[in-house]
């Protein structure tokens, strides 16, 4: 029975910790790119005078651009993403977001909270003191580029010990993604997980992905390897 109430402790931990994780980083990146929408509105009538200039440009640039998109064709079958669902492995869908994605088959659906899309964790043994997990923010990010690290860590402070392991953009099927890789410390165990902003289908919108490893099973690395190769 005390093994019981550890592993409900520590899930119950989770669930607090996670979520407001997400919802920070939303936050954090939607402000940042807020502010440079802003700074571009405000150089747009200085941009206007240069119009004539830029239209000259326009039919040079064009077929640079082509060239630019042909490589990115090319560059995304080389890749082949996103895979298929690898054994042991089930494959998973945020309904509000619209992204999909494998996460291990035992792992079950499990309501969290309003904020949150999907939340699956690993089925409660009763001796597992922490079950690995994975969470996807209801609350889909507008971004112009890939976030960067400076935008993400922040996040990290409203999760207990929250420490930053690395930051490293990774291919998606639906294009860049932005992975911050961090430790924490949840009811006296250390955490391993990956905060991941990862393109919807839709252009300049972010998905908000927490995957942590458990205790035992499937490690941080696998985990976070196997949602980037299967997003779509």
């Amino acid at each position: 029975m005390k093994s019981v109430r550890t592993a409900a402790t520590l899930l119950a931990g989770l669930a607090l910790v996670t979520t407001p994780t997400l919802t920070a980083c939303s936050q954090i990146i939607s402000g940042s790119d807020s502010s440079s929408s802003a700074d571009s509105d405000s150089s747009s009538a200085s941009d206007k005078s240069d119009t004539k200039d830029s239209k000259k440009d326009a039919k040079a640039d064009k077929s640079d651009k082509d060239g630019d998109k042909a490589s990115a064709s090319a560059s995304a079958t080389k890749n082949d993403l996103p895979k298929a669902t690898p054994a042991g492995y089930q494959e998973v869908t945020a309904p509000t977001v619209g992204i999909t994605f494998a996460v291990p088959e035992d792992w079950q659906n499990t309501p969290l909270d309003a904020t949150s899309d999907i939340y699956y964790k690993a089925p409660d043994d009763g001796f597992t003191p922490y079950l690995g997990n994975a969470n996807v923010s209801k609350t889909v990010v507008p971004a112009t580029s890939t976030p960067t690290e400076a935008q993400m860590s922040p996040a990290l402070t409203s999760i207990p010990g929250g420490t930053s392991t690395g930051y490293s953009t990774e291919q998606t099927a639906n294009g860049e993604a932005a992975v911050l890789n961090y430790t924490a410390s949840i009811g006296g165990q250390t955490v391993n997980g990956a905060l991941i902003a990862a393109p919807t289908k839709d252009k300049g919108k972010y998905a908000i992905v927490s995957v942590n490893a458990g205790s035992s099973g499937q490690t941080i690395d696998e985990l976070k390897t196997t949602v980037i190769e299967t997003i779509h």
